[in-house]
């Protein structure tokens, strides 16, 4: 299950921004159109379906999923609030209205309404999940488990009340029962992404053989994702393992041209580990084209303008930096070094 859960990337490399760029990441305008497109004709079914069945509550959760793909939040509650209206004793109606308020960030209305099934079905596998991830949000472990335990003593072969235990396990320092979870998460559903993922970064932190499998794992399940591609070149370029490192990094871009950290750790790769300045350079370009006010990939390409002995383009570079972040002592440093080199 893809939420705001899915945590705890690794850090991006010396000088990169640590925030992550706000694109989309279907890498095709008309891949999103004909996606839009399609959504568009099943609204318009599903408007004809409901007109033919008015009261089931089924087809207005089927369109409040397909508003919540297209981020049309509002609308999605609204036709969630339809399908509890169609069937209030269904708890798989107030299930769904607890999710997208919990995407909402709307924490207490979740609550709400996921009690409101757990009181129609105490047993329900899926309500006691919902609630599992209400109290990781409060980080209320306890409950957490006892939520994910109750899910799991109702069906015992559920991956996601494992992955949510894991997740807790990890954010109490618990590496090793976490790695249980996620490991059994991972039995119950092969494909399930985000524990794989998690198994690398918690196999990373040990250079434990076994990281870069559970990254491939990761993308076989979903090869378009950019995190198991980004964890994996980032682990291999520790490794020192530059080339393979700019392939997961290639692979990212072939989806999505805008995501400026994977440009970012190229550059670094070129600048400080193959001496290639110019490739740095444009590396760095690309960064600044996606993100204007990124003050660090201007020191940086400064850096590879300096060592390429474009002292003049470096220092212009050095002081845009430093107009974007005037404390930003690295570039304080680096500006007097390349004005002393100027002067000679």
């Amino acid at each position: 299950m893809k939420t705001l859960l899915t945590i705890l990337t690794a850090s991006i490399l010396l000088f990169s921004c640590s925030s992550e760029p706000k694109t989309d990441a279907s890498g095709s305008d008309q891949k999103e159109q004909s996606t839009q497109a399609n959504q568009k004709d099943t609204i318009k079914i599903l408007n004809e379906q409901i007109k033919n069945d008015p009261n089931n509550p089924d087809l207005y959760i089927a369109k409040s999923s397909v508003y919540q793909k297209r981020k049309q939040f509002g609308e999605a509650l609204d036709e969630a609030k339809r399908a509890v209206k169609a069937d209030s004793t269904a708890p798989r109606t107030w299930i769904h209205l607890s999710k997208l308020y919990y995407d909402s960030k709307r924490i207490k209305e979740s609550m709400q309404t996921v009690k409101t099934a757990l009181d129609l079905d105490p047993d329900n596998a899926d309500a006691h999940t919902r609630m599992a991830w209400i109290y990781f949000i409060l980080q209320d472990y306890e409950k957490v488990y006892e939520h994910a335990n109750a899910a799991l003593k109702k069906n015992e072969f559920l991956a996601e009340p494992y992955y949510i235990k894991g997740l807790a396990y990890k954010e109490q320092g618990n590496f090793k029962l976490a790695i249980s979870s996620f490991r059994t998460a991972t039995e119950q559903d092969n494909n399930h992404y985000d524990s794989w993922v998690q198994l690398g970064l918690l196999h990373a932190k040990v250079q434990h053989p076994l990281t870069i499998s559970y990254y491939d794992n990761a993308i076989r399940v979903d090869s378009t994702n950019y995190e198991a591609h980004y964890n994996k070149g980032y682990y291999l370029q520790n490794q020192g393992k530059y080339r393979e490192a700019m392939k997961e990094y290639d692979a990212i871009l072939r989806h999505n041209e805008s995501f400026y950290n994977a440009h970012f750790n190229k550059g670094f790769i070129y600048l400080e580990h193959l001496q290639k300045y110019d490739s740095a350079a444009m590396m760095y370009t690309n960064v600044i084209n996606i993100n204007p006010m990124n003050y660090k990939a201007y020191l940086n390409r400064a850096l590879a303008k300096e060592r390429d002995g474009q002292l003049t383009a470096a220092l212009a570079d050095v002081n845009e930096a430093l107009n974007l972040k005037p404390d930003y002592e690295l570039a304080a440093r680096a500006k007097s070094r390349i004005e002393g080199k100027m002067e000679k």
